[in-house]
């Protein structure tokens, strides 16, 4: 994110216009009763607003990530690349990114040549490449998936992020280049030794001790069975109204209860036998 400061400034506007258009539409629908004249400025801040909000937040948590960079709260390591090291890079990211979405560089890079040394900061959850601040967080948007080398020259450090949704649906994944002159090098293998057993992919908890697992799913299949019985025991003798709700809550407890330990059993076996 270039300019954290001002994506949230058109964000908050963007809010307040969504807002305005909602007010507009209410106001419309009760001083002159047009209906569907007032639904479509609902229908347009209803449709605005969500979007708005999301990345008014996440603006404001790149302005915070940002300035704690600056502050040195968190950095692992900080280097600068030098403007015939940037030129290098550019011509790398360039060939690098030709035809390939995946690897395109999520990092903004100036169309003009550096003439100043360009900074890197890396943090334990962000890094700041010339101004530009990006989340390097495996839970955050966009998803930390992996740390690598990437020999040169330049050599760089490439994170691989994941967007959880393009506009035509799907994952979208891309990476984040940056620069790693030959002085920085031991700054950013403390970087790669960061990250990389963050990005390690554990296997899913049920998976990591099967038999454990089974014995879980038998006492939740018992147990959904007994209050599913309890539950029908319950209704048998109970009277119409509201004391009727319990057991059938019971049942349909015990029910979905016995059902999901069994799909979770039938699950973990499959993904784990031996083919």
């Amino acid at each position: 994110m270039r300019n954290p400061a001002r994506k949230a400034l058109y964000c908050l506007l963007a809010l307040v216009a969504a807002a305005a258009m909602i007010r507009l539409g209410f106001g419309r629908e009760q001083s002159i009763g047009e209906h569907w004249t007032a639904i479509v400025p609902i229908c347009i801040g209803l449709g605005i607003a969500p979007f708005a909000f999301v990345f008014l937040i996440q603006a404001l948590f790149a302005i915070r990530g940002r300035a704690k960079l600056l502050r040195g709260e968190g950095v692992i390591a900080r280097w600068q690349v030098f403007p015939g090291e940037w030129e290098q890079f550019r011509g790398l990211d360039s060939r690098r990114s030709d035809g390939r979405p995946g690897l395109g560089n999520d990092l903004w890079i100036r169309r003009q040549g550096a003439v100043e040394p360009v900074e890197v900061i890396v943090g334990r959850k962000s890094a700041l490449v010339d101004g530009s601040y990006h989340s390097l967080n495996p839970r955050g948007l966009p998803e930390l998936r992996g740390v690598a080398w990437l020999e040169g020259p330049p050599t760089c450090l490439e994170f691989s992020l994941l967007y959880p949704r393009s506009r035509y649906g799907g994952p979208v994944p891309t990476t984040l280049r940056i620069p790693v002159p030959p002085g920085a090098r031991p700054d950013a293998r403390r970087v790669v030794a960061h990250f990389e057993p963050l990005t390690r992919r554990h296997p899913p908890l049920a998976l990591r001790d099967p038999p454990r697992t089974y014995w879980i799913c038998v006492v939740l299949v018992f147990a959904g069975a007994a209050a599913g019985g309890i539950g029908y025991a319950l209704a048998g003798g109970s009277q119409e109204g509201s004391a009727s709700l319990v057991p059938l809550s019971l049942v349909i407890g015990g029910v979905i209860c016995a059902v999901f330990a069994s799909i979770l059993a039938l699950a973990t076996w499959l993904l784990t036998r031996r083919t």
